[in-house]
């Protein structure tokens, strides 16, 4: 099951809350008789529970072994490793949350699963059994606020700050949400009533990196994610993403992603 259309949050305090964008890429359960990867690290969270034991996730040393009592959340860019010790079946969902939220650290967090919420998996679980499930209506709802809920667990310490300027909140939901159009620093600037090396300067001292080549890694990680969980050809996806044409793209990706978008698309869709 794929579901791209986003679920947009905008809260009436601006200058405090930024806004939240749940985006559920994919839901499914599949039978695994292979998980070995090294470097899961994507540009999107994970949500996984398993009904058995069986499967293990790695980060820095520490080994996870995922069980029936605990949902795992993983989030985007986290470099961990996995492994099967049996085959097993294994639910999952892949989304993204906006920023700031897709800029938590890298790190594995585990939540217990009390009866109420093992009744939610086990629903969508079967609703989303075998690759190209559909949900219904229903099913859709109670999947954005499962990850909704898994979300408000996280302890409100470890999120990411992001940036307090309003201004530059409303600048960073804007790339966020268009990172295929073009986003010059001047235009940027003129419309917050800066000049260009005031912006630049404002805009990296609240977000930690330059405007460009924050859009960048906006266009790279929406191309990933087009890649893994669209039929869009790679000449597709460098328009819808900015890129000149298809060298361009490939030039870009190969240096930020080591390998091609035609190699990334192959292996990305194996890692689940």
């Amino acid at each position: 099951m794929d579901r791209t259309t986003p679920f947009v949050y905008v809260s009436n305090m601006a200058a405090r809350v930024h806004a939240m964008q749940v985006r559920v890429l994919t839901c499914q359960y599949l039978y695994l008789k292979r998980w070995t990867f090294s470097d899961m690290s994507e540009p999107y969270w994970r949500l996984y529970w398993n009904p058995a034991r069986g499967a293990r996730l790695t980060l820095a040393g520490r080994r996870w072994a995922l069980d029936p009592a605990h949902v795992f959340l993983i989030p985007p860019h986290t470099p961990c490793a996995s492994d099967l010790e049996r085959p097993l079946w294994h639910f999952y969902i892949h989304f993204t949350a906006g920023a700031p939220y897709d800029m938590l650290s890298h790190r594995i967090l585990r939540f217990g699963v009390d009866p109420a919420l093992r009744a939610k998996l086990r629903r969508l679980a079967a609703a989303g059994r075998g690759r190209g499930a559909s949900l219904s209506a229903g099913e859709t709802f109670a999947l954005y606020g499962l990850v909704c809920e898994q979300l408000a667990r996280v302890p409100g310490r470890i999120w990411p700050l992001g940036p307090t300027d309003p201004r530059i909140m409303a600048v960073q939901t804007r790339l966020a949400r268009e990172p295929g159009s073009r986003h010059p620093n001047p235009a940027l600037a003129r419309e917050l009533g800066l000049s260009t090396n005031a912006f630049i300067r404002l805009f990296k001292a609240q977000v930690g990196t330059a405007p460009q080549a924050y859009l960048m890694r906006l266009r790279l990680d929406r191309s990933c994610i087009l890649l893994q969980h669209t039929a869009h050809s790679i000449e597709e996806i460098a328009d819808l993403c900015g890129f000149c044409d298809r060298n361009h793209f490939s030039k870009m990706f190969k240096r930020h992603r080591g390998s091609g978008p035609a190699e990334y698309r192959v292996d990305a869709r194996l890692r689940t």
